[in-house]
């Protein structure tokens, strides 16, 4: 019983010097990790993460299964050091998302420092499980378009406004082949490049009551749902401000009430976290 103990914390104690396994977390749900004589289901809770022994790799759970030699393991928390990329096998990775297998081996196999790369290269790819494209950049800021093949929204990223004294970046998804939201991003992206960093619950609107070509009138800052509110990255941490899209009746209401109230709003009314430029009002 000592030995499946001690064998328990050497695991946990490596996993603990995992700067990405939030980031893998997030992206596959859960880990798990064989062995040799056991297997550990890892999940994300709060801002911390859970193990669970198992004595056999459960199939039935969604998540992505590594095998990792426990003598491996134990060398690496002895040294201080990662593991080797043919220490660390992916046992399902006909089926893992896009942009799984580079930030499992990030995870497992590398040490500080993180260059800034990282996040436009592993972590964004594996988050948005696709192939960014850039819509715009200056020297030190872009905005960059990950679409979702199967359909879904295009997620919109800023990258860059990390360095800012309290770190983030700007997000927003939105419906397929929305151009003008794009154009939008791209400008608040350069607006918020050179300015204090955004609120959750602040609204941004324009001078006139409309944006063209749209039903929307602002935009509102809110935490996201989709994607993990904060990122590991360096010695700190970034969070993600996300853009939701708003109507006149219910920016009006905003100025009112607060962004909080709206948000609730939107919520109760179905709407979601992806924002489309031509959607009714639930106002």
């Amino acid at each position: 019983m000592n030995a499946i103990l001690d064998a328990g914390k050497t695991v946990h104690a490596y996993l603990l010097s995992c700067r990405y396994l939030e980031v893998l977390l997030a992206v596959t749900r859960a880990v798990f990790l064989e062995t040799g004589s056991a297997c550990y289901g890892i999940k994300k809770q709060g801002d911390s993460f859970v193990m669970q022994r198992f004595d056999s790799m459960p199939e039935r759970f969604p998540g992505v299964r590594l095998s990792i030699e426990y003598d491996a393991i134990v060398s690496a928390v002895k040294e201080g050091s990662a593991l080797k990329r043919d220490q660390v096998k992916i046992m399902n990775g006909k089926s893992v998302r896009h942009g799984t297998e580079p930030l499992v081996l990030r995870c497992f196999c590398s040490s500080p420092p993180y260059p800034m790369q990282d996040i436009e290269s592993i972590i964004y790819p594996a988050m948005f499980a696709a192939s960014g494209h850039l819509l715009w950049s200056s020297t030190s800021v872009s905005a960059i378009a990950y679409p979702n093949n199967g359909g879904g929204p295009t997620t919109l990223v800023s990258l860059g406004l990390n360095r800012h004294p309290t770190p983030y970046e700007l997000m927003m998804p939105v419906g397929t082949g929305e151009r003008i939201l794009q154009k939008e991003f791209v400008g608040w992206v350069e607006h918020f490049s050179t300015g204090s960093k955004p609120r959750i619950g602040e609204w941004l609107d324009y001078n006139t009551s409309k944006l063209p070509g749209t039903n929307l009138a602002g935009f509102i800052v809110t935490k996201p749902r989709l994607i993990p509110e904060r990122i590991p990255f360096k010695d700190t941490d970034f969070e993600f401000c996300q853009l939701l899209g708003v109507t006149a009746a219910e920016l009006q209401f905003a100025k009112l009430f607060g962004g909080q109230e709206v948000l609730s709003l939107l919520e109760s009314n179905g709407i979601g976290d992806v924002t489309h430029s031509r959607r009714k009002s639930c106002i």
